[in-house]
């Protein structure tokens, strides 16, 4: 396979992840359980306890969001090999982008998972053990809460420094990558 047919193939495959990745995460957010005011942990907790679909939704939202990881993955392939300042900005990117992923699977983890799990045995708890487990189930909420703000600005961060790589380049109109720069900012 010749050099430009591999670039070729990995910005294909890139397009199609970004795409296939941010439709597969509107879906699956779509199904998250979200009609309590979430600072009324006591109506989340039951809700999030009835949702049948909660781990799917989470391992949805989680596929999605590493589908669109590897679309970014291509656009820095495709910006690496030339020798200009979107290739040097893409770079920050790519790391960003990396450190994003894993922030996102640990937040899976704790709210997909870990969060679930204490939900169901507040619910299901004795009486008499009611006040720890929905203590241990709130301690988890706010470690959700706490690594979904910093996994968001990570996001932010991601695609503000991929915005710029993109309106800096030659390779993809101006206007994707302000487009881009944009919706990191916000």
């Amino acid at each position: 396979m010749t050099a430009g047919r591999a670039e070729r193939l990995t910005s294909r495959i890139g397009a199609v992840s970004l795409l296939l990745g941010a439709i597969v995460l509107v879906i699956s957010t779509q199904l998250h359980p979200a009609h309590e005011n979430p600072m009324d942990n006591p109506a989340v907790f039951r809700e999030y306890a009835q949702s049948g679909l909660w781990i799917a939704v989470h391992l949805g939202q989680f596929l999605g969001f590493l589908l669109m990881i590897a679309g970014l993955v291509a656009v820095y392939y495709s910006l690496a090999t030339r020798r200009d300042a979107a290739a040097a900005v893409a770079r920050f990117g790519l790391a960003t982008a990396v450190t994003t992923g894993a922030s996102f699977t640990i937040l899976q983890a704790v709210d997909g998972i870990a969060l679930k799990r204490a939900v169901d045995a507040w619910v299901s708890a004795p009486a008499d053990q009611q006040v720890a487990s929905f203590a241990a189930a709130e301690a988890i909420r706010w470690i959700e809460i706490g690594v979904a703000s910093l996994s968001f600005v990570l996001v932010g961060l991601t695609l503000l420094l991929f915005g710029i790589a993109l309106a800096l380049s030659s390779v993809y109109p101006r206007w994707v990558g302000v487009i881009g720069a944009a919706a990191g900012v916000a």
